[in-house]
């Protein structure tokens, strides 16, 4: 660490992680810090895989090839040094291991060939990991449901708009023939408001919570899961189409169908699915999962519908009302 650096400019750097507003951007300001302080050291910084808690993946690196020869077994049984709150510390093989937690577990670490010998540059890393992981907490506590731990309402609002965003403005380039496609569909617990009356909301919490566990281990890590409200929850699968999204939403169903859940025993769920468009609008997008999702409801539950073969049938209301139409009332 160069001695001539002012203490304002300390300050400067520990600021910066606390101005970001999305992960992807606080990993890389973590990283561009620690090499600004410590440009002969390397960093590695891991995370945790919270589906299966098992696995770690490198977000970020200070080496071109990337992944560092990670011993995690001998990291886990280790002797972790508790120094600061949500920070811990340990060395492996040369190496320094400093283990952040977001919420209780052990979620992550930055590993640097640093020595920590030098006790004011292994405080001054402690303190710049405590700000990452206070940072990292705020922004989940923000944008995710503190019962499931999936999105909320509001990052649901922020992604899916920015997926409809993205979706317009790649429909508009006309090199970009390749687009991905994305489907969207709105799920509810059948009679869950029976199941708080007859059992109590500790119950009810339990099944909301396995619930969005089963949806964690069931979908892919790139599609995204939200806590829609109440007992309703939304996905949005990447890179599907609507044929393989019914196939992949209805063993979800049947998944749920045959779980035992604690104290109730099964539980089952109705889906409404709708594809992506180009020019769609995110109440647009909603109501027509919706009224799929209703159409399962009353005719049943238990069970998925889709809103493009209902409206080719005539069972739904067609609506192509797309963004920038203007819509009288």
């Amino acid at each position: 660490m160069p001695s001539a650096t002012k203490v304002s400019d300390y300050c400067d750097l520990f600021l910066a992680l606390t101005e970001q507003r999305t992960q992807a951007a606080l990993n890389e300001t973590l990283m561009a810090t620690c090499f600004v302080l410590y440009p002969e050291y390397r960093f590695w910084l891991y995370d945790h895989q919270e589906i299966n808690h098992q696995s770690y993946k490198l977000l970020h690196s200070s080496e071109p090839q990337g992944k560092f020869d990670l011993d995690i077994d001998a990291f886990e049984q280790s002797e972790l040094e508790e120094l600061h709150n949500k920070v811990r510390f340990t060395q492996h093989k040369n190496h320094s291991y400093y283990g952040f937690s977001i919420l209780h577990s052990l979620s992550g670490f930055l590993i640097t060939d640093m020595p920590h010998t030098d006790p004011l540059q292994h405080e001054v890393l402690l303190k710049l990991i405590k700000v990452y992981a206070n940072q990292r907490f705020f922004m989940f506590s923000a944008l995710n449901d503190s019962l499931t731990g999936l999105s909320n309402r509001q990052a649901f609002d922020q992604q899916i708009s920015s997926l409809l965003l993205d979706k317009n403005d790649t429909a508009r380039r006309a090199s970009d023939a390749d687009e991905s496609n994305w489907c969207f569909a709105i799920m509810d617990i059948d009679h869950f408001k029976q199941v708080n009356d007859d059992y109590g909301h500790l119950f009810g919490d339990e099944v909301l919570l396995i619930f969005a566990q089963m949806m964690q281990q069931t979908f892919r890590e790139n599609d995204l899961l939200f806590r829609y409200g109440g007992e309703e929850f939304a996905i949005a699968l990447k890179d599907i189409s609507l044929e393989s999204a019914l196939k992949v939403l209805n063993r979800f169903r049947q998944v749920i169908e045959n779980a035992e859940f604690p104290q109730l025993g099964q539980v089952t769920v109705s889906i409404g699915v709708t594809q992506i468009e180009e020019g769609l609008s995110a109440p647009l997008l909603i109501d027509r999962a919706d009224q799929a999702l209703y159409f399962a409801k009353e005719h049943g539950r238990n069970q998925i519908h889709c809103y493009e073969t209902l409206a080719g049938s005539g069972y739904v209301k067609l609506n192509n009302t797309r963004e920038g139409d203007i819509e009288l009332f």
